[in-house]
């Protein structure tokens, strides 16, 4: 899936749509850790892809309080504000931030 995303990324600078389109990285979402395919996956993707594109340290683990935030509509922040959802997308944003300094 992700080198299915950079191929269009690149269809849309070469079609003129938007030559200046860059991804900012990669966010490895839905993750368990406790499973060995998933952490096999992490490191698969950062070995495979990480020459080429950031992949954010910042990984948000699967949790039942996204879907269930969604369904009240929601945002994980006012759902479950000091859940561990909530407080990775916080170390998101702020990995972003710093890398934007």
């Amino acid at each position: 899936a992700l080198a299915m995303t950079m191929d269009e990324v690149a269809e849309v600078r070469e079609t003129g749509l938007n030559a200046n389109l860059q991804v900012l990285g990669v966010l490895l979402t839905h993750v368990d850790v406790r499973l060995v395919i998933h952490r096999d996956l992490m490191d698969n993707i950062r070995t495979d892809f990480g020459q080429d594109l950031p992949i954010f340290e910042t990984f948000i683990r699967r949790s039942p309080r996204i879907p269930e935030s969604q369904v009240r509509r929601q945002s994980i922040f006012q759902y479950d504000p000091t859940g561990a959802a909530a407080t990775a997308y916080r170390a998101l944003a702020e990995e972003i931030s710093r890398g934007w300094k």
